[in-house]
């Protein structure tokens, strides 16, 4: 398929379902947490197609341009979890007509969600004065991510009520066996709330968040983001701006 045709087959899948404007996405997150309903939302793009594509490096590692990385033995777990999670996600964060995700997603045999909003709205939650009352001051947060630790210090000297725990070990993931671990760390762990920064990884362990009974936010790169001082900005449906901190 040239890519002229990805893009008219894009086209058309978007009239599946609904494109949502940033309210909305917060508002689904806020009720879900005020009600205490499982849920969970993920976010897809690059990473998402290069997984969907099954590209695996020669020397017997998959590797993403972003750095995200699964050994070769647990592609097929990493592929077959993040599909489970995206069939299952009560919202997804996509890029508006993604010729490649969702040719690739139709490759491998699933339906691009049925509610779809911009795959960069998680930048400006924390801007949105609901979601940090209801989110960061009432509820106990779990935070997974490479820079979970040093986001739990920012948020405790930005919001003194925060109460929150962090996934213990390394949370840099390659194979099965270590997304396996953190899966049965969130089965014991006491918790609202998890936000997860874990790249392509993301999808199977918010999954998992919700399976338990909690709720599940991608926060993809957005510690990283706050730490070094980028606040978001969201501007009507499509476009995101960045002021400095």
């Amino acid at each position: 398929m040239t890519d002229e045709e990805k893009l008219e087959y894009a086209i058309e899948k978007e009239k599946i379902g609904k494109r949502i404007e940033f309210i909305e996405f917060v508002e689904n997150i806020v009720s879900a947490v005020k009600e205490e309903r499982p849920y969970f939302f993920n976010r897809m793009g690059d990473g998402t197609v290069w997984l969907l594509r099954k590209i695996v490096n020669p020397v017997g590692a998959f590797r993403y341009p972003d750095g995200n990385f699964c050994a070769k033995d647990s592609v097929e777990y990493l592929l077959q979890g993040t599909l489970e999670a995206i069939r299952n996600a009560d919202m997804s964060g996509t890029f508006k007509n993604d010729i490649n995700l969702y040719y690739y997603l139709n490759d491998n045999g699933c339906d691009i969600p049925k509610i779809r909003f911009h795959a960069f709205y998680n930048r400006s939650l924390q801007c949105y004065p609901a979601f940090v009352t209801e989110v960061f001051r009432k509820k106990k947060l779990l935070l997974i991510g490479s820079k979970a630790l040093a986001y739990q210090k920012y948020l405790e000297a930005m919001i003194p009520e925060v109460r929150s725990i962090v996934y213990p070990g390394e949370a840099l993931l390659e194979t099965q066996k270590d997304c396996e671990r953190i899966l049965g760390f969130i089965e014991r762990a006491s918790f609202d709330v998890g936000i997860v920064s874990m790249g392509i990884w993301a999808d199977i362990i918010l999954h998992k968040i919700k399976k338990c009974g909690k709720i599940g936010i991608d926060y993809g790169n957005t510690m990283n983001l706050q730490l070094i001082g980028e606040t978001y900005i969201t501007l009507g449906n499509d476009v995101i701006g960045a002021l400095p901190g």
